[in-house]
């Protein structure tokens, strides 16, 4: 059995063989645009299927459990960070309420891994409205100068440095990190955003404009608008991996895929097993669809996995 649902809210797929076997993989999907409830099921799947790891999808929903980008302040199964060893996050604007945004701080707090996938740069905006215990996370924040995602992953929502929808983003590896190990060029349609990780953080992909969406258009070359880091990992104790990839349609390149699938190896201790020839493949089927807001299947069906 490759999944079951559990709650008709959470999507639960139980680890197989392999390196990551005892290890339990906390997915939080909940972003309006990237198509977040395909990416995370798909790459629960790879690292599931193929790699052994336990994975649990979690996913922005309205009171009836069906899934619903717009929502913002609901991601049930939050609980289930307890037990995890890694959370992978794809969020964006998020005002959790206290008891759901415990199990998260909770977690951050125990220093665990996080590897936080395109919009979690800006994965929770708080207003002076909110009553969340941590109106300081927010991406906007002044007491806390960028909020969670500047202080921790690196950067914060600045802003399109490629034209949003009209040109993708080639990605080459620097270095030799063992996370970088078999990562070839990456091709993605999602545009490039603007980053300025901390100068003590490691860049391990470059960011440069393409001038269409197809991996066969030239660099845009404009020198106005140069490389940007494209995915990083954090200095210090608490292993964090960024990327500001990370689209359902991203997914359909290999060395996207590995660079993920590596990074969780990285993440949760198992980097001595990293390969260049791990399994990356898509667990069929996988068919996503073109991102963007509006674009979603919202409210009409419980969540179909």
């Amino acid at each position: 059995m490759i999944s079951q649902l559990v709650a008709a809210t959470v999507l639960a797929i139980p680890g197989g063989k392999g390196p990551g076997a005892g290890k339990h993989v906390v997915l939080v999907a909940a972003e309006p645009e990237y198509r977040c409830e395909q990416a995370l099921p798909q790459l629960a799947r790879i690292l599931a299927t193929r790699h052994g790891f336990r994975c649990t999808v979690v996913f922005a929903q309205d009171e009836k459990g069906v899934f619903d980008p717009a929502v913002r302040n609901n991601v049930a199964g939050l609980e289930a960070l307890k037990t995890a060893d890694l959370c992978i996050l794809m969020a964006r604007f998020q005002d959790w309420p206290a008891a759901q945004m415990d199990h998260f701080v909770s977690y951050h707090k125990a220093g665990k891994p996080v590897i936080a996938l395109r919009t979690s740069t800006h994965a929770f905006a708080m207003d002076a409205t909110s009553s969340s215990p941590v109106k300081e996370w927010s991406w906007n924040s002044k007491a806390w100068p960028g909020g969670y995602g500047k202080q921790v992953l690196g950067e914060t929502w600045v802003s399109h440095w490629g034209n949003h929808g009209r040109e993708g983003t080639r990605g080459t590896p620097l270095g030799d990190h063992v996370v970088l190990k078999g990562i070839g060029p990456i091709f993605v349609t999602t545009d490039l955003y603007e980053a300025h990780p901390p100068t003590t953080a490691t860049t391990l992909i470059k960011g440069e404009i393409v001038s269409g969406l197809t991996a066969a258009d030239p660099l845009a070359n404009d020198p106005k608008r140069g490389p940007m880091p494209a995915a990083w990992i954090m200095p210090g104790s608490q292993k964090v991996f960024t990327t500001t990839m990370g689209s359902s349609l991203d997914l359909l390149d290999n060395s996207f895929r590995r660079l993920l699938v590596n990074a969780t190896y990285w993440a949760t201790g198992l980097e001595k097993g990293i390969r260049a020839d791990l399994p990356v493949g898509l667990v069929k089927p996988y068919e996503p669809t073109i991102w963007g807001f509006g674009k979603h299947e919202t409210g009409k069906r419980p969540i179909d996995f």
